[in-house]
């Protein structure tokens, strides 16, 4: 697939919102649970799908502000390119319009115990085992 198009970002967007609806925003803390689904339903959109899970991991899909803004900072953070940022932080905008979610995401670590996720950039995350090799 060269680039995103309009009948995709659809496609996904719109099982996203299925998801969250029928699950609830929770399973955004059960990032593999997510990516596993959206790949059952769409296995031949293996691209759109990475870009929608990356949103995720890098926490930009809960960046607030101006779209140009937050697509920037995910082709920072991601490494991705504009367009397929655009792409991504346009469909988490249209499948969170309405949701209440807060800046600082948790994730289960154990029963009760949480931790915060951690949003960093890709050299950040990879660096160290750049470093070991």
């Amino acid at each position: 697939m060269n680039g995103p198009t309009e009948s995709v970002r659809q496609q996904i967007t719109e099982t996203l919102k299925y998801l969250l609806n029928s699950h609830g925003v929770s399973l955004l803390n059960q990032p593999l649970r997510l990516e596993g689904w959206l790949r059952d339903v769409h296995p031949d959109l293996r691209a759109p799908v990475s870009v929608v899970m990356e949103c995720v991991h890098t926490g930009v899909y809960l960046e607030k502000g101006a779209i140009g803004d937050a697509t920037a900072m995910f082709s920072v953070r991601g490494g991705v390119s504009p367009q397929w940022s655009d792409f991504g932080v346009r469909i988490w905008r249209d499948v969170l319009k309405g949701h209440q979610l807060e800046k600082k995401v948790l994730h289960a670590k154990g029963e009760g115990e949480m931790i915060e996720s951690s949003r960093q950039t890709v050299e950040l995350m990879l660096g160290t085992y750049r470093d070991a090799i």
